[in-house]
């Protein structure tokens, strides 16, 4: 495609394989980041569609600045509209067959587009490809706190109990049509798009690595919980009538109260709750209640506090006493103990693992591959860290489960292995086995001559980071 101008709009001067739709509205605080993120991308046949949304700072003039330099940037400067509106200008100019959809104060890692289109071409034409992302703070800096999308997360009734899919998520454009975004919600039109292309049956693959950084950032529309229990209602109102499992969508609806009345609450308004549960009819309450009110708790706390650079693991027993004070003057006043009891299970200290790791590896400076076994979420968080940490003079990373299909592990992008069919230890390996119901793994382990707390080393879930028998006497 020949370069050049269409209604003031610079055009590729190559045909893009991924047109990133940006919306951008006073984003001139982080916006180069965003850009510079983009241009990182190892995959280098894109487009980059910014919709400005009449912003009233200096966003205009980042965004010529940036289409100056790079002639796959181009600039949509459209009336104000909010965000949805914004995103819809965005995919009627968009070249490419894929599409992704990048806010502008988030970024992406170099190798997002590769990874995200290569799970694609695996999925097959009329897929999403979605994959992990992780917390960064209002300044942009990791919390090293990760989200990773389930597989089977496109399917309605998953998707009616709370959004699965991350907003940056690759889609085909063939699936979208004209204006797939619903401009009448003030949020949640993601979710709304994923709910309608679960309903038409297009598929999703899931990546299990992190692909982008996602920044919490203060007065943005998700922090506004009333704005988004109000939108969230309009979701459900929407799409529950379709759900296969009707006698669900009372607690979808509780879910969705709970949900936004935690973030109010964090937010400093705690008699939010009382309002959203107003019109919804009482339910018993039962453990797997309890259960879910403190799953809100943890995730609407750390959603509001990260954006200040907090984390649960560093203030669990202060949010813990906030929501316990909370609770009391909620209809749940009664199971306050039994829902703050159920919290600190949630959060396991990656950090802290992870800093194990690197006690024992250095240990053992003469390692030369380390395989991580065992790729559940709490594998996925911790070799996420470790990819982080890499670099000149660590051992290489490996990756090794006794379930995992094919497709999954050659979606890490590493060497794969299995220790089962180790016939002896293999020279200059360790292996940490992650935090799961570890006995097989530990028995393949020891058959191949492995000696715990030397050869590889067991993470936890309880607070004991270092299980392995040698752990206290190696640290005197």
């Amino acid at each position: 495609m020949a370069g050049g101008r269409v209604d003031g709009v610079n055009m590729p001067t190559s045909a893009p394989e991924v047109s990133v739709i940006v919306p951008c509205y006073n984003a001139a605080e982080t916006l180069p980041a965003t850009l510079a993120s983009i241009q990182a991308q190892t995959h280098r046949t894109w487009e980059a569609v910014c919709v400005d949304d009449a912003s009233t700072d200096e966003t205009p003039v980042v965004l010529a600045a940036a289409a100056a330099a790079d002639s796959r940037i181009r600039v949509v400067p459209v009336p104000h509209g909010g965000v949805a509106a914004a995103r819809n200008a965005g995919v009627a100019l968009a070249q490419a067959p894929h599409l992704l959809f990048l806010d502008a104060d988030d970024v992406l890692r170099p190798a997002a587009l590769a990874t995200l289109l290569r799970a694609a071409q695996r999925a097959g034409p009329l897929a999403l490809a979605a994959g992990g992302y992780e917390l960064l703070d209002q300044a942009g800096r990791t919390l090293n706190i990760y989200h990773f999308p389930t597989p089977g997360a496109c399917d309605l009734d998953a998707l009616l109990r709370g959004n699965q899919l991350p907003p940056t998520t690759l889609v085909p454009r063939a699936v979208l049509g004209a204006a797939p975004f619903d401009a009448a919600l003030p949020t949640c039109e993601d979710w709304d798009l994923w709910l309608r292309l679960a309903h038409e049956g297009v598929g999703c693959a899931t990546v299990p690595r992190v692909v982008y950084g996602f920044r919490l950032r203060h007065g943005s529309l998700t922090h506004a919980a009333a704005r988004l229990y109000r939108a969230g209602r309009m979701v459900l109102d929407k799409w529950g009538p379709h759900a296969r499992a009707r006698d669900e969508l009372p607690g979808h609806y509780r879910r969705l109260a709970w949900t936004c009345g935690a973030m109010a609450a964090a937010s400093g308004t705690p008699d939010a709750v009382l309002t959203y549960l107003r019109d919804l009819p009482p339910v018993a309450v039962t453990p797997e209640y309890e259960q879910e009110v403190a799953h809100a708790i943890h995730a609407a706390f750390q959603f509001v506090r990260g954006a200040q650079g907090q984390t649960w693991c560093a203030h669990r027993a202060e949010w813990l006493e906030e929501a316990r004070a909370w609770l009391t003057g909620t209809p749940l006043a009664a199971s306050a103990d039994a829902i703050v009891a159920r919290a600190p299970t949630f959060p396991l200290d990656t950090v802290g693992r992870c800093a194990a790791v690197n006690e024992f590896l250095a240990r053992y400076p003469r390692t030369q591959r380390l395989v991580v076994y065992g790729l559940g979420l709490n594998g996925l968080v911790l070799l996420e860290m470790l990819r982080r940490n890499g670099g000149r003079g660590r051992p290489k990373l490996r990756v090794a489960d006794d379930f995992a299909a094919l497709e999954v592990l050659a979606a890490f992008g590493l060497p794969t292995d299995d220790p089962r069919r180790w016939g002896h230890w293999p020279r200059g390996t360790r292996v940490v086995i992650t935090p799961n119901d570890h006995a097989a793994m530990r028995t393949a382990l020891q058959l191949a001559g492995g000696r715990e707390g030397v050869d590889f080393l067991v993470l936890t879930h309880e607070a004991g980071l270092l299980e392995h028998a040698g752990a206290e006497a190696a640290r005197r």
